[in-house]
């Protein structure tokens, strides 16, 4: 075989394992960002539930238990803790969820290296379909942690409306009881 024929033989068999890398990369990329896609999806579910959980069970048992200050201002002092401990678990799970994705981004990334500038070019489309789907991911987050947020407000208010009504009805029994 001629020398031009052995460096196009050569030339071909390059091509064809660049492509091959190419898809390789472009199929874990797409992989990678879909499996962490669901897994922040379920994980920021899985967080709000637990907050919402945890709320309404405090502001039922505050609806039921308003009566006395001194265990208003324990079970205000223990539902901020377990509220604290909620926002803290959702936000741990959507850390680890941002690192997953990371972590594909890299590895697409990686099997960049040693390709053509054409399978080069393909494999950026791919990469900024994965970045697309984090950018959606952050905005899915970012509402779970403003809903979680909104709660956590309307639920200091709905205690503090409790504390109120307390005061109230023991100023109330003092007048009835001492009014001089």
């Amino acid at each position: 075989m001629s020398f031009f024929g052995k460096a196009k033989e050569s030339c071909s068999k390059s091509a064809c394992c660049a492509n091959e890398k190419l898809q390789e990369g472009s199929k874990v990329a797409s992989e990678k960002a879909g499996e962490v896609k669901d897994e922040a999806c379920e994980k920021i579910k899985e967080g709000a539930k637990c907050v919402e959980t945890k709320v309404q069970g405090g502001v039922d048992a505050a609806n039921k238990k308003v009566g006395v200050m001194s265990f208003l201002q324990k079970f205000t002092q223990k539902a901020n803790e377990k509220l604290e401990e909620g926002v803290k678990g959702l936000n741990e799970g959507i850390e680890g969820c941002v690192n997953s994705v990371n972590e594909g981004l890299k590895s697409a990334s990686d099997s960049l290296e040693g390709l053509s500038n054409t399978a080069n070019e393909k494999l950026q489309k791919g990469v900024k379909s994965a970045n697309a789907t984090v950018e959606g991911i952050n905005t899915s987050v970012q509402s779970g942690v403003d809903v979680t947020n909104q709660k956590i407000e309307g639920f200091n208010s709905s205690l503090q409306s409790g504390v109120d009504a307390t005061n109230r009805k023991l100023e109330g029994l003092r007048r009835d009881r001492f009014p001089f």
